[in-house]
């Protein structure tokens, strides 16, 4: 399962309208997700600000100078983050993303199960380069005490339910060695097999 079918599996479940995607790139997701309104934001899309692409619209713009200028009341149904895959990013990412959720929304992280250390160093960004998505991912589920999941496909994506969620909380930082994260990911990460994502969203 690729992500996105994982994504495009949430929209149909719960009927989702409104979807954002951090990090285009080429927009091999973006222009194949069936929500009716898309939003992109990628700061290598385009030398202008807001463009077409594909059948939504694009941000061209890093993803902190989006979320500064994005009006507080704009909300989205489902967030797909797969923008700089550096920890202390990610971890913005999901904090804002989770300012800009609709109450029942949900948030989908790539890249969050890499196969092996050499695809979490910055050697690799121009090969397979999951980078230290994961531990962004562990840092905003421990401050913000999320509830989540990681469908164990695609190099894990990590699908996060932030209700009642207090943005105020001290910053949670992770000391986790690679060695401990490898050997107890399946905990960490609360890792299912597509069969179980399935069962979950009974389909």
């Amino acid at each position: 399962m690729h992500r996105i079918e994982v994504i495009n599996t949430l929209i149909k479940k719960y009927n989702f309208n409104n979807y954002l995607e951090i990090g285009v790139n080429d927009g091999q997701v973006f222009d194949k997700i069936e929500a009716k309104n898309k939003l992109g934001v990628d700061p290598d899309c385009d030398t202008y600000k807001i463009s077409w692409h594909g059948k939504g619209m694009m941000f061209c713009d890093t993803s902190d100078n989006f979320f500064n200028q994005l009006d507080s009341n704009i909300k989205f149904d489902i967030i797909f983050i797969d923008g700089d895959h550096e920890r202390e990013q990610v971890f913005r990412d999901i904090t804002n993303s989770i300012k800009h959720l609709e109450k029942n929304g949900v948030i989908v992280v790539h890249d969050c199960s890499p196969a092996n250390e050499k695809n979490t160093m910055e050697s690799q960004r121009y090969g397979i380069w999951n980078g230290t998505v994961y531990l962004g991912l562990i840092d905003a589920v421990k401050t913000y005490n999320l509830n989540y999941y990681t469908v164990n496909t695609d190099w894990g994506c990590a699908i996060l339910f932030p209700l009642n969620i207090n943005l105020n909380s001290p910053r949670y930082r992770s000391s986790i060695s690679w060695e401990d994260f490898d050997k107890n990911r399946i905990e960490i990460l609360n890792l299912i097999n597509i069969d179980k994502f399935k069962e979950l969203l009974s389909l």
